[in-house]
């Protein structure tokens, strides 16, 4: 029997620009499953909004995966290209949740809950997934090891 082992993951998307001219930040968390070979199943929810996306990531090389773009959900995610960040220490991650994670707040403070994309009364069409985005495994280090082995060293 295959173990389908899960990861925790946390994800930011860092806020830009100025006041005028730029985009809040956002926080997320969810798990990271191994499916089959390349496969990784996401799923993710916004930490203060109502943002939910699952997805696949297909892995490209020992530090870039591919996820694929999910239009068929409430919340839509389009197919992106991540690198693996190996010199980002946990501390300068968890600073980066935490600004994201007051922009997160104030966002919603200041202009309520996003709507889902594929909503017939939403007019929005376009996804959260960003480039911009980093992504950190958390939880024991077992899990880590199996997701590095499957990422690559």
């Amino acid at each position: 029997m295959l173990c389908r082992l899960f990861c925790k993951v946390q994800q930011i998307d860092p806020e830009t620009g100025d006041a005028k001219h730029g985009n809040y930040g956002s926080v997320a968390r969810g798990t990271w499953r191994h499916l089959k070979g390349q496969k990784f199943q996401i799923k993710i929810h916004d930490v203060y909004d109502k943002d939910y996306y699952t997805f696949t990531a297909v892995k490209k090389d020992k530090d870039h995966f591919r996820t694929l773009a999910n239009h068929n959900a409430e919340y839509e995610w389009d197919a992106d290209s991540w690198t693996r960040d190996t010199t980002m220490t946990t501390a300068d991650f968890q600073s980066m949740f935490e600004r994201a994670a007051e922009s997160d707040q104030k966002k919603v403070q200041e202009k309520g809950y996003d709507e889902p994309y594929n909503d017939s009364s939403s007019s929005a069409s376009s996804s959260a997934s960003s480039s911009s985005a980093s992504v950190h495994l958390t939880g024991g280090q077992s899990s880590i090891d199996y997701i590095t082995q499957k990422m690559g060293d």
